[in-house]
């Protein structure tokens, strides 16, 4: 499903011709322009979210409607927070870039949000989403603790954690618990 955000000022092309750059600089950056993904994503409207209200995850901040949306969020971010942390998952996958996707172009594919920088990008991950939805998975979805100790295990998703944008499934709680202790040394 395509969600409409109201239209954009100016277009990707814009930006670039302009010289704006598209690409998330390093740090802590306010996500989604500001809109509350839990409103996204469980009631399907796109509303700002108010800037009392925020949470950061994985060196993103993001508002919030309601405390109710934000407490939400904060029992389970990875449910709420946009594939590769709204980075363009089509252009990763097709030009190894990550440039930053938009909320105005964007498409909810089995209960996550995907964000493209423009139209044509949203179009070729409509085309095949089965070739992007999972980019954003490290190690193909096998526990980096179980790995580390030289085990081959899968992780469950209902153990995620999102480190630097990419999603890492954990075999129990336990191992995610352990997993964010030190997140460092299970990542590399």
């Amino acid at each position: 499903m395509s969600f409409q955000p109201p239209p954009p000022l100016i277009s990707f092309f814009a930006i670039l011709f302009l010289g704006i750059p598209v690409c998330r600089a390093p740090g802590q950056t306010t996500a989604m322009q500001g809109f509350c993904p839990v409103t996204i994503l469980d009631g399907r409207k796109w509303e700002k979210g108010d800037s009392s209200l925020k949470s950061t995850y994985d060196n993103r901040t993001y508002f919030f409607v309601s405390q109710k949306a934000k407490e939400k969020f904060d029992s389970s971010p990875p449910r709420y927070i946009p594939a590769l942390g709204g980075d363009c998952i089509v252009c990763l996958v097709n030009m190894k870039k990550r440039i930053a996707g938009s909320v105005f172009f964007s498409v909810r594919h089995k209960d996550r949000l995907y964000l493209f920088p423009q139209d044509e990008a949203k179009k070729v991950f409509k085309e095949d989403p089965e070739k992007f939805e999972n980019s954003d998975l490290a190690f193909d979805g096998n526990c980096p603790v179980c790995r580390k100790g030289g085990v081959a295990e899968k992780g469950k998703p209902e153990f995620t954690v999102i480190v630097n944008d990419l999603r890492y499934q954990m075999a129990s709680r336990e191992v995610m618990a352990e997993f964010q202790r030190n997140p460092r040394i299970y990542t590399r």
